[in-house]
């Protein structure tokens, strides 16, 4: 874990993989590290406001996430995120092929057997829009997975 950078506002941290953001979790998660290492109070938060939680990324991921302040900046960059004013960008490994890049737009949604998983649903009412752009940057030879 480690504090890349902060503002005024809000923090920017890279997270390590199989670290929840937030509970539930069985361990450890960037909120606990957040509270342990003094960089937010929880007496300072609502509850609903869930300590300056902006987005999350997947527990098994590792990456960059921002963590506001103060409730004010919470709802500015979450209006932002959700807005698509942000964009992620992931990097991943694939064993397989696929196509040097293409554009991969499925709606998605939680999966009703497994509320922590996301499944594409077609002819879904409550699913989500959700437009993935890919591209290949490299392609390697690996032996003895």
């Amino acid at each position: 874990m480690q504090l890349i950078s902060q503002t005024n506002e809000f923090y920017v941290i890279d997270k390590p993989p199989f670290m929840a953001v937030e509970p539930p979790s069985h361990q450890s998660t960037l909120r606990d590290w957040m509270i342990e290492n003094g960089y937010i109070k929880p007496t300072d938060w609502k509850d609903s406001e869930r300590f300056g939680v902006v987005h999350r990324i997947d527990a098994d991921t590792s990456g960059i996430v921002i963590w506001a302040k103060n409730p004010m900046t919470q709802a500015r960059l979450k209006l932002l995120w959700q807005g698509r004013a942000i964009k992620k960008t992931y990097t991943a490994l694939l064993i397989g092929e696929c196509q040097k890049e293409g554009v991969i737009e499925l709606p998605i949604m939680r999966d009703n057997k497994n509320d922590k998983q996301k499944v594409s649903f077609l002819n879904e009412p409550n699913a989500r829009a959700a437009i993935t752009e890919y591209k290949k940057l490299k392609v390697c030879q690996i032996e003895n997975i």
